[in-house]
């Protein structure tokens, strides 16, 4: 998911999945908005690049809250990327 546009995104979750040999698999990089809440549940994720599993990579973007657990992460070169603080 590559966001480029105003917007605002309820909820964004990811559960029970295998992630490996992608780029990023969130990364917002225009417009304004906010995600509200983003969540990774029992995922096993494996060689992501540039863009980790959450980049809000704008500072008119927002993601609230981001809940991670009960997942494993092998072979990354960024985690989560953010130019502004989340809640929790």
């Amino acid at each position: 998911m590559n966001v480029d546009a105003n917007g605002t995104i309820g909820e964004f979750t990811i559960e029970n999945c295998d992630v490996y040999s992608l780029r990023g698999i969130i990364r917002v990089k225009g417009g304004e908005g906010t995600l509200d809440k983003y969540t990774m549940d029992n995922c096993t994720v494996d060689s992501i690049r540039n863009y980790g599993i959450l980049a809000i990579d704008k500072n008119s973007w927002m993601c609230n809250d981001i809940v991670v657990k009960n997942s494993t992460f092998k072979n990354m070169e960024y985690f989560l990327i953010s130019r502004n603080n989340s809640n929790s």
